[in-house]
This record gives structure tokens, C-alpha cells and sequence, in this order.
């Protein structure tokens, strides 16, 4: 089954292929496996098979078969689980490793992925005390990320201050430049030297760039650039700053709301007119452009146009109304449990569905939390699956088991028919008495006892013939001359007849112990046959049962991440129907404001 790639949680995947690489010693062709078990795990892995590859790799660590890439495997599986946000079981896995005294590159690795997987659990203190045992032989590969990982860990502390010295003390090569330049800008701004960051931000905001990421990379430093400057009451600067965002980017409706404020602080709400204007043809979900609803008509009043800014005032009001109750109806049906059932049928950019909940899901999704808790939704979905493919493959098993039992039965009979003990104890005492008959042979040169079945029926006639024939006579003495020819021939040839028969009595002999042997054999086979039956059937019965108890616990996590999803959605939908009710509590009041303007004005004319 083809697993999907886990979605970025800071660095994902990429963080067991990196590490995989550089373990490797290479940064292009694949490592060379010297383990078996090794080898199917990168097979796995390079197919993007990441819970196959997992399960490989904790098989083969149980059965002790990585006895050249144990520690490799380690931080391979760390980062995997990493990468599927089980964080405290990829803390456990670094720990251990580092537990086993790794070599220098493989421990400093360790330590780094060890920082990953804590400040992605928020616990940055803790990774920044990872990050200090990181020595010198981390891979040049990680080291930008562990700067820019040790500078977010210190703005997540507040300790901006130290996050400009890190940064101002490194240079960071490539892409990695501009995001420590953004940490740099932000974390002076932080410390109170506003006009260093400011001025970083600046030339930041201004770089040239290629690429989506690195392109919104600079708009977010527009963005904050634009915010700081407002705070300061700039509003010239801001507004230079906002209009070097993007107006097709993600970031784009901030900044034109942030252009309008900027211009109405700067007095000249014509000008805040335009971008205004524009956010509100835009998404209406969007906390930017539902402002922006208030801010127009509010520009209406300022530049003296009463009776538009009650229209504008009207409008905003009935949106905001029809929004909360849009917001209503989405809490009770996610509340009802179609949530999960809708995320499992839908990918992020697929259909969604007529649910009353569809239209606030793409801005959902935008969440990282939200996005990585659906990708756990689906990864238990497909891990049940997979046990479930187990759970076949174990019923196949138990009738391939029994057909086995039912062919060896139906075999059992004729096979121990053939074991004929008595048989066989009367050709070994057969072979015993030729033994000895032959041993007596040699020791007395008993060449008649060797002598071929011609020569016996010769004797047996001699001997038929002498028993009447006159001793003294020319018949006996010609009888004895045959007798002492056949001696002659059987005693010429009795060294090579004594050769043949000793070597077919060792013949005889291999055979009627390849025979025993055989016959132990069949009777072992026949006694353990039923028992090993019987332990296959109890290791298939105990697959079973843990397949079954996985099953359960997979069911229940699925059951709880789909609470949790529900939790989420309704938060953010709560956090969005609180925010819309208070826009609506300023309209309304604006647009009660705005009657009395108008009224006087109409008084006054």
C-alpha cells in the first residue's frame, strides 16, 4: 500500500533523507547496503513508503539483523516518526541512540533531530539545550537549519537579543540567507534596535528573489516591515512597504488593508479608498477583507459622504449577520460528527461538498495544526487498512495451515506403511551373517566360501558323483583332478571376489543405514509434524489477536483525532464568530453614528 509522504511539520521526511544521506557519506546516489534488512527498508523509503519502511526498520531492530547500519537505521526511523509528528516517539529513538555512545557525525545528528522533535512540541527551552550539545561534526548540510532553529528557538523564549547575535555571527549560504536575514530583521526589531531591523527587513523586502517560497518569504518581510513602521506611526514607510507586497500573494489582503490604514493615518482617505476597495471584492472569510467592510465606510465619514458611508455602514451589517449565521449552522454541523467523514472523501484542493461547514474549510487547511491533524486522520485510516490487509493475510494463513494438516493426514498412512521395522532387522541380520561370513573368508582363505554359483552346482555334482563311485577307480580319480580345477579357478580369482564382496557389504551397509536414518526421520516427522502444526496455528492465533488489539487502538486514536479535528474547527469557527460579532457591534454602531450625520446633514441643507 502506498503510504502518503507526511506533510511538512517543520522539516518532515526530509529530515530522515538528509540524515540518510549524510550518514551515507553522499548527497546524490543512494547508500550502499550491507544489510538485507537495511536494503528493503531504503526501498521503502525511496518509494515514499514510509510506514512500510518504518515497520522494516523496527522488525529488523527486534531481530537484531542491522549489524552495519544500526545506527543509521536509528536516525532513519527517528526522523521518519519525526516527520509523522510523533515527536515523543522520535525523542525516545534519538535518546536511545545517543544512549548507545554513536560515532561523532551520527551523534551530532542525533542531538539536532532530538532539538527538531522538542521545539516542535513547544518545548524550545529544551531544544536549545539539545542544540548545545551539538558538536562540530554535525553534517555541513544541517548546519544553516540548526542556526535557523536555534534563532526561532530563542524568539520563542524571548531572547531576541541572543537570536540577532547567532545570526549576526553566522553567515548563512543559498536560500537560507533570506530566512536569517527575516529572523535577524525581526529579532533586532524585537530587541529595540528598531532601526537595524528595520533596515534589514528593508533590504530584504527589496531582494531580488526566484521562487514562490523565497517570493513570500519577502512579502512576509514587507508585511512585518509595513506593521512595525504603522506601529511607529510611519506611515509613509509603511505604506512603501505594502506596496512592494505582492497583490496575487498570500499575503496580499494584509497589506492592503495595512496601505489603507496606512494611508487614513497619513490623512488622505481617498487614497485608503483604493485598497479597501479592492479587499472587498475579495474572499469574504478572509479576517482582512471582513475588516475592510467597517474601514471603507469609515473613510466615507472622514472625506464628509454620509449617505455612502450608510450604505457602506448597511452592507456591512447585513454581511456580518449572514456571516454569523453562516458561522452557526457550520459549528452544529461539525458538531454533529460530518467533519472527519467529509476530510477522509475530499483532498485539499478537491471537492468538499455542499456541507455548511465546505466554505471555511480551505482557510482551515491553511492552519498547520489543523493540516497535520488531518494527515494523522488519514494516515489511521490507511494504517487500518494495511492491518486489515494483515488481518486477510493471517485468515489465508490459518487455511493454508489446515489444507497442510489435511494433506500430510491423507499422506500420513501409506508413508508409515512403508516403515517396516521388521523388514528391515531381517536384512541387517541377512547382511550381519555375510559380514562374518566373508570376514571368516579372509582370515581362512576359504576361497570356496567365495565361490560363484556355477562353481557351487560343479562341487554339489562332484560331490553327487564321488559318493557312488568306486574310490579306487580311474572315475574318482578324475573327479578329484575337476575338483582341484575349480579350486584352482576360485582360488585365482579369490582376491577380486573378496574385493566385490567387501565392497558391496559396505554398500549394503550405507544403505541399511540410509534406511534407519530414513525410517527416524519419518517417525520424527510423523511425532513433531502435529506440534509444529500446533505452533503455527498459535503464533497465526497470537498475529491475530495483536493485529485485532492494533486495530482497536487504531480505531480509538482515529476516534480521538477526530475529535480533536472537531475541536479545532469549532475553535477557529468560534474564534471567527467572535471576531465578526464584534465587527458587527462597531458597525452597528458606526452606522447609528452615521444616520445622526446624516440626519443634521439633511437638517442643515
Amino acid at each position: 500500500m502506498r503510504m502518503r509522504a507526511p506533510q511538512k511539520t517543520g522539516m518532515s521526511a526530509t529530515l530522515a533523507l538528509v540524515a540518510l544521506l549524510q550518514v551515507a557519506g553522499t548527497s546524490a546516489a543512494p547508500p550502499a547496503a550491507q544489510d538485507l534488512a537495511w536494503g528493503e527498508a531504503l526501498y521503502y523509503f525511496y518509494q515514499q513508503d514510509y510506514i512500510p519502511a518504518i515497520t522494516r526498520l523496527q522488525v529488523a531492530r527486534t531481530r537484531q539483523e542491522l549489524a552495519y547500519h544500526d545506527q543509521e537505521s536509528e536516525l532513519v526511523l527517528g526522523g521518519l516518526m519525526l516527520g509523522y509528528g510523533m515527536h515523543r516517539r522520535a525523542e525516545t529513538v534519538f535518546q536511545a541512540l545517543l544512549d548507545s555512545h554513536p560515532r561523532p557525525s551520527v551523534r551530532d545528528q542525533a542531538w539536532y533531530f532530538l532539538a527538531q522533535a522538542r521545539f516542535q512540541r513547544g518545548l524550545s527551552e529544551e531544544a536549545l539545550a539539545a542544540l548545545a550539545r551539538v558538536g562540530d561534526d554535525l553534517p555541513g548540510r544541517l548546519e544553516p537549519e540548526r542556526i535557523d532553529l536555534e534563532a526561532r528557538a530563542l524568539l520563542a523564549v524571548d531572547r531576541p537579543a541572543q537570536a540577532a547575535e547567532l545570526l549576526t555571527d553566522h553567515e548563512l549560504p543559498g536560500g537560507w540567507r533570506f530566512y536569517g536575514d527575516y529572523n535577524l530583521g525581526i529579532s533586532l526589531t524585537r530587541a529595540g534596535s528598531e532601526s537595524e531591523g528595520d533596515a534589514i527587513l528593508d533590504s530584504l523586502g527589496r531582494a531580488t528573489v526566484t521562487g514562490a517560497e523565497l517570493a513570500s518569504l519577502r512579502d512576509r518581510a514587507n508585511l512585518a516591515l509595513g506593521y512595525a513602521r504603522l506601529s511607529r506611526e510611519d506611515a509613509a514607510g509603511a505604506r512603501q512597504a505594502f506596496d512592494r507586497v505582492r497583490l496575487n500573494g498570500p499575503f496580499s489582503n494584509r497589506a492592503l488593508l495595512g496601505a489603507g490604514w496606512a494611508d487614513s493615518t497619513r490623512g488622505d482617505f481617498a487614497a485608503a479608498l483604493g485598497p479597501w476597495a479592492e479587499l472587498g471584492g475579495r474572499d469574504p472569510l478572509d479576517a482582512a477583507v471582513q475588516e475592510s467592510l467597517i474601514a471603507l465606510p469609515y473613510a466615507y465619514v472622514q472625506l464628509g459622504t454620509p449617505g455612502r458611508a450608510v450604505d457602506g455602514y448597511e452592507q456591512a451589517v447585513t454581511g456580518y449577520e449572514h456571516e454569523l449565521d453562516r458561522l452557526q449552522l457550520a459549528m452544529e454541523t461539525v458538531s454533529g460528527g460530518s467533519l472527519a467523514t467529509s476530510l477522509r472523501a475530499s483532498e485539499y484542493q478537491g471537492n468538499v461538498g455542499d456541507a455548511a461547514f465546505g466554505r471555511y474549510l480551505y482557510a482551515l487547511m491553511a492552519r498547520d495544526v489543523f493540516r497535520q491533524s488531518v494527515n494523522g486522520l488519514r494516515d489511521l485510516d490507511e494504517l487500518d487498512a494495511l492491518l486489515a490487509g494483515w488481518q486477510d493475510s493471517a485468515e489465508a494463513f490459518t487455511a493454508m495451515l489446515q489444507a497442510r494438516r489435511d494433506r500430510f493426514g491423507s499422506s500420513r498412512n501409506p508413508v508409515m506403511a512403508a516403515v517396516d521395522h521388521q523388514r528391515l532387522e531381517e536384512l541387517e541380520g541377512r547382511y550381519a551373517g555375510l559380514s562374518d561370513q566373508t570376514a571368516a573368508a579372509r582370515v581362512n582363505r576359504d576361497v570356496l566360501a567365495l565361490a560363484d554359483s556355477h562353481e557351487r552346482q560343479l562341487l554339489a555334482r562332484i560331490d553327487a558323483l564321488e559318493s557312488v563311485a568306486d574310490p579306487s577307480g580311474a572315475e574318482a580319480a578324475r573327479l578329484h583332478r575337476l575338483r582341484g580345477v575349480i579350486y584352482w579357478n576360485a582360488n585365482a580369482a579369490f582376491p577380486a571376489r573378496l574385493r566385490t564382496a567387501e565392497k558391496s557389504l559396505r554398500i549394503t551397509e550405507e544403505s541399511l543405514l540410509a534406511a534407519r536414518q530414513k525410517m527416524q526421520r519419518i517417525e520424527t516427522a510423523d511425532a513433531e509434524a502435529p506440534r509444529s502444526f500446533d505452533e503455527f496455528e498459535d503464533r497465526i492465533s497470537s498475529a491475530t489477536d495483536q493485529i485485532a488489539a492494533m486495530r482497536a487502538r487504531v480505531a480509538r486514536a482515529t476516534e480521538r483525532q477526530a475529535g480533536l479535528l472537531e475541536q479545532l474547527a469549532i475553535g477557529e469557527l468560534q474564534a471567527r464568530h467572535d471576531r465578526v460579532s464584534a465587527y458587527l457591534t462597531q458597525a452597528r454602531f458606526a452606522l447609528a453614528a452615521s444616520y445622526d450625520r446624516a440626519t443634521l446633514a439633511e437638517v442643515g441643507q
